[in-house]
């Protein structure tokens, strides 16, 4: 029903620190191959590698991927479409690939410095 490419700029313990969202029509077309031998319902992540020599699937996970806010932002709006099916409303959706191409997640950490009398007054 819908699909966003997300690419990983950068990764730390495992999560995507920065990512940017692409359109590769070569994963586009894999991707439809393995979504129409498998029929998955409900969410998926997908995640491959694009080399020189090729795409290398490497996990195919039941659930929103790490970088999920990221495809919202571009236009995703998964939740919705899992609402709306719930309900029985139909879906209007125009482009299974319909969202913004270029939308970059940063993420940080924020550091709060406080001193034990701060932390007993909270």
């Amino acid at each position: 029903m819908a699909a966003v490419q997300r690419m990983r700029i950068k990764v730390r313990a495992g999560e995507v620190e920065r990512g940017v969202t692409i359109k590769n029509k070569g994963i586009t077309k894999l991707v439809k191959k393995i979504i129409e031998i498998l029929k998955p319902y409900g969410v998926i992540n997908i995640q491959c590698f694009n080399t020189a020599k090729g795409i290398y699937f490497t996990e195919i996970n039941p659930r929103f991927g790490g970088g999920y806010p990221l495809s919202y932002q571009a236009g995703a709006d998964f939740p919705k479409i899992i609402l709306d099916l719930i309900e029985g409303k139909k879906i209007h959706i125009s482009r299974v690939d319909d969202y913004k191409v270029g939308c970059y997640m940063l993420r940080y950490d924020n550091a709060a410095y406080l001193s034990e009398g701060d932390l007993k007054k909270a």
